[in-house]
């Protein structure tokens, strides 16, 4: 009769231990499933405003959207160009510091 209730109480053990783990993986696979759901209301959000943008891209008219994009190219031209020499003037400048400070013996 001790070993019966032993193995009973050894049993009963292992179906709570059992059930603890199911309870565990499924409260896991809930907190995926929420994460899942909030990530898609993300995306749709996101699918739905740039949807928005492509229906106001497609009412721009072709030649005003090509005269835009000159526009645009010309000044990242400019820009780059005045980068270039706003770079190279920092190097002249700081050179020239540099040279002067030396002379003083700073």
């Amino acid at each position: 009769m001790a070993n019966l209730t032993r193995s009973l109480v050894k049993a009963s053990a292992d179906v709570d231990r059992i059930l603890q783990e199911m309870t565990e993986v499924t409260q896991q696979r809930e907190g995926a499933i929420v994460r899942l759901e909030q990530q898609l209301d993300t995306l749709s959000d996101r699918e739905r405003q740039l949807q928005q943008e492509i229906e106001t891209l497609e009412k721009i008219p072709l030649p005003a959207a090509k005269y835009f994009a000159s526009i645009v190219e010309r000044t990242e031209k400019r820009s780059a160009w005045r980068d270039y020499a706003l770079f190279g003037l920092g190097v002249v400048v700081s050179t020239v510091i540099a040279i002067v400070l030396r002379l003083f013996g700073v």
